[in-house]
């Protein structure tokens, strides 16, 4: 059984393989595009999709520029947190816990209603302390919750 990360977290090795099954290729081409032999291209491949191996960053690399995609769709998740929230909401949908579609609209409304709170800190018609509140309260919930 999966963890709950797990459920809404498509791995390294997946995004790989979604990505190279959507460009036609087999194992054995993008390993042989790397310039692996021909003998183990397929199993190296096999090996990166499986996560049972990692492949280095500049591996990575020249797998992006073989499948002609960015390089963070195959990369670990970025550092940068702006950057992680991006790669998480463009692969979210795919994951197992697909009820991404459905939730675009909450998804939606939550970063409206951030984006019109974090206007008004900017704009100094709220104070930090009620920024932070806002945050604490939402979505807005009246009453604090019983234990």
């Amino acid at each position: 059984m999966k963890t709950e990360g797990e459920k809404t977290n498509m791995k390294q090795g997946k995004r790989l393989k979604t990505i190279r099954c959507h460009r036609n290729m087999t194992m054995k081409q993008l390993g042989m595009a790397l310039g692996f032999d021909e003998s183990t291209a397929a199993i190296r491949i096999a090996q990166y999709e499986s996560d049972t191996r990692n492949p280095k960053t500049d591996v990575s690399h020249a797998m992006a520029k073989a499948l002609n995609v960015h390089p963070n769709r195959l990369l670990p998740t970025p550092d940068d947190p702006i950057d992680a929230v991006i790669e998480q909401l463009l692969w979210l949908e795919d994951c197992e816990t697909s009820q991404f579609c459905q939730e675009c609209s909450r998804l939606a409304a939550f970063l409206a209603q951030y984006w019109q709170q974090k206007s008004r800190l900017l704009s100094g018609e709220i104070s930090r302390e009620e920024f932070v509140e806002w945050k604490l309260q939402w979505p807005g919930v009246s009453k604090p919750f019983k234990e």
